[in-house]
């Protein structure tokens, strides 16, 4: 399917007409809503990355956006979804304008630059005549977050190098060449040990922007935004998106987190119902404050197990 103009890199904002359907005059074109939709770049995004769109809709006199028929927040599909929608009236045009802000997420893991598209979302204007547009689906690519072809194994620091080997030869210098070659294998050894702490890992980095965001502040967002940081540790450690129902191969893989895969399960069922449960119950208290603790640190501790 050929890639719209307005997605292509350099294009800018191009108008697009939403595809239209209902009772209205075909032939009256000031009848017909339009759109001008204005996407970010279309490439060069990475699991866990938002996508902010704004479609602009410009409108017939007596005509609006039927608000209460947005799609709601939540899963587009398995890898995509709408984590806001807003509406926001626009002054100035010779038609009624408003712009409608769109913000998904992507929960994609790849291991080659792959093209996906995000789908396209119905709309309804209310008359007279009454609408109901689809606006147009919009291709990007995604990046991988670890190197293409690379095995999970691989992913750590280089060996040492062999120490230089003593002039055996040398009959007058046996016991300095023989102190060389040992003090060149200690530093190598104690080199590698240093670049293993100093290596940022996963869990590594996911629990210090764990601690300075629980600090941050006690709002539903700052649960979300920890719940978030647990989640993009543990798919980079998988090497793609980790769902329940891959558990048992993310502990066979990673053998050091098998111990905890009842706890890990826990907290996909709960962030799941954080995510996408409307009803679910939203507060930071001192108890689900040391619960997302415990669990970094002891997904910190097998990931140190691992190196």
């Amino acid at each position: 399917m050929a890639r719209p103009a307005s997605c292509t890199p350099g294009a800018g904002i191009g108008l697009v007409l939403l595809t239209l359907g209902g009772c209205g005059p075909a032939g009256d074109p000031d009848r017909l809503p339009a759109a001008s939709l204005s996407p970010t770049r279309d490439y060069g995004y990475v699991l866990g990355d938002e996508i902010h769109h704004a479609i602009t809709l410009e409108l017939a006199e007596g005509q609006s956006l039927e608000r209460q028929d947005l799609p709601p927040n939540g899963p587009l599909n398995d890898w995509l979804t709408l984590r806001d929608s807003r509406v926001q009236p626009l002054d100035g045009g010779a038609r009624p304008r408003v712009r409608l802000d769109l913000a998904y997420q992507v929960f994609k893991g790849v291991r080659q630059p792959e093209t996906v598209a995000i789908p396209p979302l119905s709309l309804r204007i209310a008359g007279p005549p009454p609408h109901e547009l689809k606006t147009p689906a919009w291709s990007f690519t995604l990046a991988p977050v670890i190197p293409p072809d690379l095995p999970d194994e691989q992913v750590e620091v280089r060996d040492p190098l062999p120490p230089e080997s003593a002039d055996t030869n040398a009959a007058a210098k046996p016991l300095a060449g023989w102190l060389t070659g040992l003090a060149s294998t200690g530093g190598l050894i104690g080199l590698r040990q240093y670049l293993r702490r100093r290596r940022v890992l996963p869990f590594a980095r996911a629990s210090r922007e764990l601690r300075r965001i629980l600090a941050s502040g006690h709002d539903p967002e700052t649960l979300r935004a920890a719940a978030r940081t647990l989640h993009r540790a543990l798919d980079q450690t998988f090497g793609e998106t980790l769902f329940s129902n891959q558990l048992d191969r993310f502990c066979a893989t990673c053998p050091a987190f098998a111990s905890l895969r009842e706890r890990l399960a826990e907290f996909l069922g709960w962030s799941q119902a954080l995510f996408f449960d409307p009803g679910a119950p939203v507060r930071l208290d001192a108890e689900t404050r040391r619960w997302l603790r415990d669990l970094m640190e002891r997904c910190l501790s097998a990931e140190r197990r691992l190196t």
